[in-house]
């Protein structure tokens, strides 16, 4: 059995938006990835945004494409976010992270005592983050669509 072909990063778009799937399906898929992107679980951000979009019953290659917010360039100024929100929710102060004596071990261990507070931050940065890609898709969608009609 031949398995689909990967249509490549540049083909997405004319991929999702030709397809069957409403314009708010295909947006609501790229949000709940994208709600997914901050959190702070490194590689998992994928299998739960195919979860979600399983759970909603919307387009799972969206959801994927939307999980992709988080990426190289845009996990660690997320995972920032996601901290000093979550101190912020707590009413705990920012740590000093690079202090001069500091070691790796230590800054480990920092990282470790913020992680239920990267957690709760990830929920309303998630949350801003998906209302953004809702409706950047939903206007490329509409009008990509638009275009070729």
């Amino acid at each position: 059995m031949k398995r689909p072909d990967w249509p490549g990063w540049k083909n997405v778009l004319p991929a999702l938006a030709g397809s069957d799937h409403s314009t708010h399906n295909l947006s609501l898929a790229m949000a709940l990835g994208a709600f997914i992107a901050p959190t702070p679980i490194v590689g998992v951000h994928t299998w739960m945004a195919l979860g979600l979009a399983f759970l909603f019953r919307v387009n799972r290659l969206a959801a994927f494409v939307g999980s992709n917010v988080s990426n190289p360039l845009s996990l660690i100024p997320l995972t920032i976010l996601d901290i000093k929100v979550g101190l912020w929710m707590v009413g705990k102060e920012y740590p000093d992270w690079l202090a001069a004596d500091q070691s790796a071990k230590e800054l480990f261990e920092l990282l470790g005592e913020v992680y239920l507070e990267a957690w709760l931050g990830s929920i309303p940065v998630g949350i801003i983050v998906g209302i953004i890609v809702y409706g950047i898709s939903f206007f490329t969608i509409n009008r990509w669509r638009k275009n070729r009609s």
